[in-house]
């Protein structure tokens, strides 16, 4: 077993998680040994996918066989029907990124982890996406918004993104009038990126959250970063 797959393994293994605009087939291993899943979605009808609130069902091996877990229709920004550490790990796969403030969204799905709970986050590698021309976010970006309290209709970094987006690997995009458009009205679709992430920037968020890196990997799209908020790995 790889080192990734053996460390969701363990992660999971009959524990309860979290995931964050899910359910990602990059959560595959964490859906099939965990106890229970249940998932944050901001909308009942995303771009992505047309969801409802309360129990979902989702499939965990290749059997048939299913569970129920429950489904937040709520900003990842605002948790706070969720107590404190409810789960034993939250995961968040290309979920970071569409968030305007994301030490917010940090802040809340480390208040719902348990005290020996993990984050297991997954942010788009730049090189491998409509990203690339992007200059990576600076952590005391991040920092301002968090302290300026900023919303989710925050579109500070819009002009950036206009102007660097390549819009050819977008298939989404499919023209620039509609890419800004789409853009001006992120709050009810979420598809902007609105920060570029590389593993020291994330390594600065861990320190910032107090919270250990575990284990990082780059694999294609993924950078997988897991953190802790305990002392194991």
């Amino acid at each position: 077993m790889d080192p990734l797959r053996q460390l969701l393994v363990h992660i999971a293994k009959s524990r309860r998680g979290l995931e964050i605009g899910g359910p990602s087939p990059t959560g595959v291993v964490l859906y099939d040994h965990s106890r229970q899943m249940d998932n944050v979605i901001f909308s009942e009808e995303t771009v992505w996918a047309t969801h409802k609130s309360g129990v979902f069902t989702y499939p965990v091996d290749n059997e048939g066989t299913t569970r129920e877990g429950r489904l937040y229709v709520c900003d990842a920004t605002d948790l706070s029907t969720i107590a404190d550490g409810a789960y034993d790990f939250v995961f968040a796969s290309h979920s970071l990124e569409h968030i305007a403030n994301p030490l917010k969204a940090l802040c809340e799905w480390r208040r719902v982890v348990s005290d020996t709970g993990y984050l297991v986050l997954i942010l788009p590698e730049k090189s491998q996406c409509f990203d690339h021309r992007r200059e990576y976010a600076r952590f005391d970006t991040l920092l301002t918004q968090w302290k300026n309290q900023v919303g989710e209709d925050d579109l500070s970094t819009l002009p950036e993104i206009l102007a660097t987006h390549d819009i050819s690997r977008d298939g989404g995009a499919r023209n620039p009038a509609y890419f800004h458009a789409r853009s001006l009205d992120n709050y009810k679709n979420r598809c902007l990126h609105h920060y570029v992430y590389s593993v020291p920037l994330l390594r600065e968020i861990g320190e910032w959250l107090g919270c250990r890196c575990v284990y990082t990997t780059t694999q294609g799209l993924d950078i997988w970063f897991i953190l802790t908020k305990g002392g194991h790995a």
